[in-house]
């Protein structure tokens, strides 16, 4: 009743990001019909660890672009006031859907499909909005076959979710190979140039604009007490984002947490709005106005001593003595 209440008669959760359903399909349990839709992982299509977020579909299925195409089209024609929409798949990785079919190509080719469906049913309809594609878990590994047929249409979105917040990202780092697809077996990628390298091997195929998606205030900004670690990093990424051609920059996470200061999210706004910006003078202007001019200093160096003593790469978990024993073995 509630999935009928909510006009889903017929969704085949074609948009992985559809999580105000989950409790309806909860609930009211799947049909045939909306089970036919979904990838086929470890044997049964079904919901992945029974969240619609998750979940991936058919993608390899003409009738589902067709109709992923329709729903996103609808939506950008009721909403004239969207420039740029981004296009979505289920929030999870090593999921995607085992059939002989898809399993012949990347899940990227299958999206870049999508995507070029979508764009015809724009042109059809005399729709200018952009649309933006993920380089993110699964999509990370670029396209087999498949490439953008209007690039004048699309931007880059860049989600370094995998990403080490130890080390920065820098325009002349020295990137490793990819590695090949392995479907729902791939190694996450970690370093922060490994993570760049999937980048670098998309580029070759899409050159045009991009966005980057950053976590700084996921989780990494509370492995550094002091946030003198952060900011520093921060700093970094953001003067390096333009050398990728990233002209714009969304971060995900507590935005507002400003303890036991601000200055990481102060400098953030600095090198975004100045790339020239010098970090030492922004600080001394931040601490001076905060702390005042006779304790500022000292206030500084006691905030390096927290970051130092909680080391940022422990504390992240990259210095175990032994990984498979836990994050935080360490008994030297």
């Amino acid at each position: 009743k509630a999935v009928k209440a909510a006009g889903l008669r017929d969704f085949q959760l074609e948009l992985g990001q559809a999580q105000f359903v989950a409790g309806f399909l909860q609930e009211a349990g799947l049909t045939e019909e909306q089970s036919a839709g979904l990838a086929f992982v470890r044997g049964r299509r079904d919901l992945f660890s029974k969240d619609v977020l998750s979940t991936q579909a058919f993608m390899s299925r003409p009738e589902f672009r067709k109709r992923y195409a329709k729903v996103y089209a609808d939506y950008i024609e009721n909403h004239p006031q969207i420039g740029l929409l981004n296009l979505g798949i289920g929030d999870s990785s090593r999921n995607h859907c085992e059939c002989p079919e898809c399993s012949k190509l990347n899940p990227s080719d299958f999206f870049i499909m999508a995507l070029n469906e979508l764009d015809e049913e724009l042109t059809r309809r005399g729709q200018d909005t952009k649309v933006s594609f993920s380089i993110y878990l699964d999509l990370m590994f670029p396209p087999v076959r498949e490439r953008i047929k209007n690039p004048d249409r699309c931007y880059m979105s860049w989600c370094p979710v995998t990403r080490s917040y130890t080390s920065s990202i820098t325009p002349d780092m020295e990137m490793p190979e990819i590695q090949p697809y392995v479907r729902n077996k791939w190694e996450q990628p970690v370093t922060t140039a490994q993570c760049a390298s999937y980048v670098k091997a998309w580029r070759k195929m899409f050159d045009g604009p991009g966005r980057i998606y950053e976590y700084h205030y996921w989780r990494p900004q509370f492995m550094d007490p002091g946030l003198m670690s952060m900011s520093r990093r921060i700093y970094e990424d953001v003067l390096s984002y333009k050398a990728w051609n990233f002209s714009v920059c969304i971060q995900d996470g507590s935005n507002k947490s400003f303890f036991p200061h601000g200055f990481h999210s102060h400098i953030y706004a600095a090198a975004l709005m100045d790339r020239d910006c010098d970090y030492e003078a922004e600080l001394e202007d931040y601490f001076l106005h905060l702390y005042g001019e006779k304790d500022w200093k000292k206030v500084r160096a006691y905030f390096d001593g927290i970051s130092e003593a909680f080391d940022h790469k422990y504390m992240s978990g990259e210095r175990s003595a032994d990984p498979d024993r836990g994050l935080y073995y360490n008994p030297g």
